[in-house]
């Protein structure tokens, strides 16, 4: 039982990733509907529900808040860190902030994003691959 509770979690940021992939790709939404106010419980209702048609507009606002976050950090000087990240690690930190999401569902999809982008800037920061 132990062993297939252990697949099972190793399986779910591969299928989140893979979730996460096709709805950046898929048709085009307006992520005006997701706003710094909207709840994370929205969108875990959007990533339960495995339509890729509600999951897209918290993709497109996670994505483009931390563009925001980093501009800002370059803007007073300081080195960005999306700029050097790839696609595949764009997504692992959606996925971070959807995980984030389902442990805090009263929290701000916002607030949930700055903390991951901290998380990923301190990390980074730490191991020395933001110069």
């Amino acid at each position: 039982m132990t062993e297939f509770r252990i697949q099972c979690r190793r399986g779910l940021p591969a299928r989140l990733a893979v979730a996460i992939t096709v709805a950046l790709v898929s048709a085009p939404v307006h992520a005006q509907d997701v706003d710094g106010t909207t709840p994370c419980a929205a969108s875990v209702a959007a990533m339960d529900s495995g339509e890729y048609e509600r999951i897209r507009p918290f993709l497109i606002y996670i994505i483009d808040t931390m563009e925001t976050m980093d501009g800002n950090h370059i803007r007073r000087g300081e080195p960005g860190i999306m700029g050097r990240m790839s696609d595949g690690d764009r997504r692992y930190m959606a996925a971070g902030v959807s995980v984030n999401c389902r442990n805090y569902p009263k929290m701000a999809v916002y607030d949930s994003v700055e903390f991951i982008y901290r998380s990923f800037r301190d990390l980074r920061t730490m191991f020395g691959t933001v110069k």
